[in-house]
């Protein structure tokens, strides 16, 4: 409905399909992750790579500590993380190694699981490889009810 509308209102608009798919979320990352990120990347705000075979990360940090409860004295900072993984479409419907993933996208948990295999298969074994598959692994695969846990204020995992 809002395509039509725009589409009305300039009637010059050209949809251009790039062939490419963005999957991005936000991620609570402790310290000692962020210390590795920084290892790797220096002490960027925002972070691009890209891979030999057309997909590419953005990473973009935040300097500010989330504001948490503080359950124990060894609890370490968290900062929000913004992911951006991006690959060609044709990359949906491959069977890598027989492995056949069915990607539903109102599943959070399988399109998630899909981007890791993805970093696997296209990204060459390397400390960078290692840090975003622990990155991906932090994202919550469900709507979390725990504020402390998750302190983002909105989550919509399908949109």
């Amino acid at each position: 409905m809002e395509l039509i509308l725009q589409y009305e209102k300039l009637p010059e608009l050209q949809i251009v399909d790039y062939g490419i798919t963005h999957i991005s979320a936000n991620v609570s990352v402790p310290q000692h992750l962020m210390d590795k990120a920084n290892k790797i990347h220096e002490n960027f705000l925002v972070r691009k790579t890209l891979g030999t075979k057309e997909d590419s990360t953005l990473m973009m940090t935040r300097l500010i500590p989330i504001k948490q409860e503080q359950n124990d004295e060894k609890s370490e900072p968290h900062y929000r993380v913004t992911l951006v993984y991006s690959y060609p479409f044709e990359l949906d419907n491959v069977d890598v190694e027989s492995d056949k993933v069915k990607v539903d996208d109102n599943d959070p948990a399988s399109v998630i699981e899909h981007v890791k295999r993805l970093i696997r298969t296209l990204r060459p074994d390397c400390e960078l490889t290692d840090l975003l598959i622990e990155f991906w692994d932090l994202i919550p695969k469900t709507i979390p009810n725990d504020p402390i846990k998750f302190p983002f204020k909105t989550y919509n995992p399908v949109q």
